[in-house]
């Protein structure tokens, strides 16, 4: 056992002193508090890490509707939307649920995969897009 240990405590020394690594290991828990990341507007999308080609072209058609450059905003997951500070919260949810409201201004929509099934509710999510066109006019 102290030989390991040995053993480990050369191999970091030869890190940090011949190959100048300070740090190769950041411990970090679920629970430590991390900063969020700032943005003005954020689109929280359900399953996002999951979308096809025809849904993410339709997820960037919407995005590009409300006319916001694009270096004010953030596309994630709505399962990370807690790692961000916004102004704007906009959630694309492919059921109907109640979203956190995590923003001063929280629109929440049917995403791009329910309007490619049921385009006839593009015009409901286009009702709500427009407040954060209106927003940020």
């Amino acid at each position: 056992m102290s030989e390991n240990r040995d053993a480990r405590h050369d191999y970091f020394e030869y890190l940090e002193n011949v190959l100048g690594i300070k740090t190769i290991l950041q411990s970090q828990t679920p629970d430590s508090k991390q900063t969020p990341k700032n943005t003005e507007l954020l689109f929280a999308v359900q399953d996002y890490s999951n979308y096809s080609a025809e849904e993410s072209d339709l997820l960037s058609k919407m995005i590009a509707a409300v006319k916001v450059d694009p270096s004010r905003l953030k596309v994630c997951d709505l399962q990370d939307a807690r790692n961000f500070q916004t102004e704007c919260l906009v959630v694309f949810q492919d059921q109907n649920q109640t979203a956190p409201i995590l923003a001063s201004l929280t629109v929440q929509t049917f995403s791009p995969r329910v309007l490619l099934k049921k385009p006839e509710l593009k015009k409901v999510a286009w009702t709500e897009l427009q407040k954060v066109l209106q927003h940020f006019a």
